[in-house]
């Protein structure tokens, strides 16, 4: 426990120390004010600056030119004069790091003032055994930038953060399943929508670690129609979070769930997208019908349809 408490204590100390040499800087009409960060969210399918409406809060990590933790300094964006977090840092170099939103659905690891290096610094999803059915508070990051700031100096140096979006929304409803009894059973069947991805936690470069992780949506059924909704971490362009949305049936009896459907996510995300870009767009609507007689699903994003069996593979 001394370890935990130390790093509180130390952390509120450097907050402190944060505050009343901001209040100083301001008092001084901005003679010393070391830095200003000023934040702005363009990566969106609009391309205009969502900052102010999107992120509640900014969360700036900062180290010290040999890459050593030196503390967090966290602020409400409402408060934010210009979208700008104003630092007083002395004369030195230093690698900043944004996280936005950050919230009890996360887990910071490995953060030690003054022996944490940036490599070692971890940021996951909080899961229960790798199991997620909960929706994740939207999340942002801020790339690394690296400042010096040089004395005499007058004023204020000013530098950019753009943020990116690090959860996405996905949106499936799925026809055509036989709720009720099954016609090639005497039993009762239950269906179950979820994705599963390799994007549990994040490094300070915001690349992808850990462990894979099962999603389960809200969901709800209305008309015989199974809506799931999910709020799920990061996903790559490139495939490499190895994700799949898995549609199973559970009947009555005992039996165990059998899955009718297990296709990668990413080519579907892709379609989905207006830019074609993962780490542009974050809402995606994917409807999928399921064909009884032939056992086969036709997905229909937009105006892109495709035919696939129980696989997962293409057939038409």
């Amino acid at each position: 426990m001394l370890p935990v408490i130390f790093f509180k204590i130390r952390s509120a100390a450097l907050t402190l120390i944060f505050i009343v040499l901001l209040q100083s800087c301001i008092q001084d009409d901005l003679s010393n004010c070391g830095i200003g960060v000023r934040y702005r969210f363009v990566k969106n399918v609009e391309g205009i600056d969502k900052f102010s409406t999107s992120i509640n809060e900014i969360s700036l990590f900062v180290f010290d030119e040999n890459k050593h933790f030196l503390g967090k300094y966290t602020e409400s964006t409402a408060h934010m004069y210009d979208q700008t977090m104003l630092l007083p840092l002395k004369k030195g170099k230093y690698f900043l790091v944004a996280w936005g939103g950050l919230s009890d659905d996360y887990n910071l690891t490995s953060c030690v003032v003054g022996k944490t290096i940036m490599e070692d610094f971890l940021l996951s999803l909080k899961s229960d055994q790798g199991i997620v059915n909960t929706h994740p508070a939207d999340l942002y990051y801020g790339g690394i930038e690296e400042i010096e700031i040089k004395e005499p100096y007058t004023g204020t140096k000013y530098i950019t953060i753009d943020m990116m979006k690090n959860t996405n929304t996905i949106h499936v409803v799925t026809s055509g399943l036989p709720f009720g009894i099954n016609s090639n059973s005497t039993h009762n069947s239950s269906y179950e929508c979820k994705i599963t991805s390799v994007n549990e936690a994040y490094k300070i470069d915001n690349s992808i670690v850990g462990k894979r992780l099962t999603y389960l949506p809200y969901e709800k059924i209305e008309n015989k129609e199974l809506f799931s909704d999910f709020v799920v971490m990061r996903e790559l362009n490139n495939g490499s979070t190895e994700s799949n949305i898995i549609i199973s049936e559970t009947t009555s009896g005992g039996f165990a769930p059998k899955e009718l459907l297990k296709i990668k996510l990413t080519d579907l995300l892709i379609e989905a997208s207006i830019t074609k870009d993962l780490d542009i767009d974050d809402d995606f609507k994917i409807n999928i019908l399921f064909d009884e007689n032939s056992g086969h699903f036709k997905i229909s994003i937009k105006d892109w349809v495709v035919v696939v069996n129980d696989g997962g593979n293409i057939i038409g």
